[in-house]
């Protein structure tokens, strides 16, 4: 299986603030390295170097503003928000300090000095791997970083700057794709993806989550999310329980995978999350190794080119063995 690697993720090193505390952050450069070392042990694995995209694509899915303030950013310190906005104002703020809290929704996710570098070569990996795919590759593993499925169109959070799965799926659109079909396995809803999709039918999105109810983002992920105007019917969204085990996941994913097969894309794109662990230190699902296994033969099955892209995960331990039991139905695809 061919895996697209961001060589250039280890520049990318941030604290967070939660509740008002600036601590450590669960997403490290040893997620992607724990993953990548479990890859190469078990052979079949080959990494290439992703091909730097479009500026182009990217403007297609994020606002152009939104991606000045990124590319503008030079501050030798992490930056963080310390206003957000709370009216409905649509005009992108002058002031520095305002703009941060209009273009980050949340203090999880600090300007770098090379975030814009660094956020489009993981994009690049999801592109490329999208461009094999239409080269007759039948499954591509891009191993982004920073992940992406929180980034809006013209916001960046959840550890999220660019949407890699979105522009992903873009790049198969501007190239004749008439139907994706963008499923999220994260713990956490793809609040990002959902919003940027929400009122197209060329995209089909479907998340399996934690109910947001109790756990980040919070504010979108609900049942009653079902897309607008031309994407009405477009988005589907299923918020489980804590403590959600195998056997409870899969047969959720039974019935998104119903969905997909109605559908029938000409490409599917899988937002990987393997925060959905049951020993991951910040989430609340009790899937197993052999789980993962499990989800990923439901996944593999079904007769589409694929792209997985990376997500979250954040049991160091355990990383590199649940992104290989996942990733092993798929190796003979």
């Amino acid at each position: 299986m061919i895996v697209f690697y961001p060589e250039n993720h280890y520049q990318h090193n941030i604290l967070e603030v939660f509740n008002g505390i600036i601590m450590p952050t669960a997403e490290t450069s040893e997620r992607v390295n724990r993953i990548k070392k479990e890859l190469e042990q078990h052979g079949n694995f080959e990494f290439r170097k992703p091909t730097l995209c479009n500026d182009k694509l990217i403007e297609q899915i994020h606002d152009k503003n939104y991606l000045q303030f990124i590319k503008s950013n030079s501050s030798q310190q992490l930056e963080y928000p310390s206003v957000f906005n709370y009216t409905d104002e649509k005009k992108p703020p002058e002031n520095s300090i305002a703009k941060k809290g209009y273009y980050i929704f949340d203090t999880y996710t600090p300007l770098t000095k090379n975030i814009w570098q660094i956020a489009k070569e993981s994009a690049s990996c999801a592109i490329s791997g999208s461009d094999l795919l239409i080269k007759n590759e039948g499954v591509v593993y891009a191993l982004c970083r920073p992940p992406g499925h929180h980034a809006t169109k013209n916001m960046a959070g959840g550890y999220c700057y660019l949407n890699n799965s979105a522009l992903a799926a873009q790049n198969l659109i501007n190239k004749n794709a008439k139907k994706i079909v963008i499923l999220d396995i994260d713990f956490h809803h793809g609040n990002g993806t959902q919003n940027i999709f929400y009122d197209r039918s060329d995209v089909l999105f479907i998340s399996l989550h934690a109910d947001p109810k109790r756990k980040f983002p919070y504010f979108s992920g609900k049942t009653s999310e079902k897309g607008i105007k031309k994407g009405m019917n477009y988005n589907y969204n299923f918020p489980l329980p804590e403590n959600t085990n195998d056997n409870a996941f899969l047969t959720t994913l039974n019935k998104a995978t119903k969905i997909i097969k109605k559908y029938n894309p000409n490409y599917l794109i899988v937002s990987v999350g393997l925060d959905p662990y049951e020993k991951d230190p910040i989430c609340d699902f009790k899937i197993s190794l052999s789980g993962f296994n499990k989800i990923g033969k439901k996944i593999a099955s079904l007769p589409y080119k694929t792209l997985l892209v990376q997500e979250g995960g954040y049991c160091l331990e355990d990383l590199g063995k649940c992104a290989l039991e996942f990733l092993k139905p798929f190796i003979n695809k």
